[in-house]
């Protein structure tokens, strides 16, 4: 009896080991391919402000985890593209950092 695959050609007996491995390998791939796929990626803009209410200039967001990133201008303002789930880190330098998570929802 022998297993085979289409993409594989018929293997002698002794090869369904190195098969099933093939096959994993394959699927594996597949699954990840399809995770980058569904990945949401969202423009996030927003505003920083003080307790006062007043932008705050050069604010740092970064996405946690990684080295991308953006800074507020003069306004206040960002955009940054990130992906639902990531979590974005904004720092500036005398105020304690703050993490919110990236949703589809808006944030206040």
């Amino acid at each position: 009896m022998e297993i085979s695959f289409l993409f594989l050609g018929n293997l002698p007996p002794q090869n369904y080991r190195n098969e099933i491995k093939v096959f994993f390998y394959v699927f594996a791939l597949f699954i990840i391919a399809v995770q980058a796929a569904l990945a949401q990626k969202v423009t996030v803009t927003g505003t920083v402000k003080d307790a006062q209410g007043e932008p705050i200039l050069g604010t740092y967001i970064l996405i946690k985890g990684t080295s991308r990133g953006a800074t507020t201008n003069d306004k206040g303002a960002y955009t940054i593209e990130a992906n639902v789930g990531d979590v974005l880190y904004y720092s500036f330098l005398g105020m304690k950092p703050v993490e919110k998570p990236v949703t589809k929802k808006r944030i206040r």
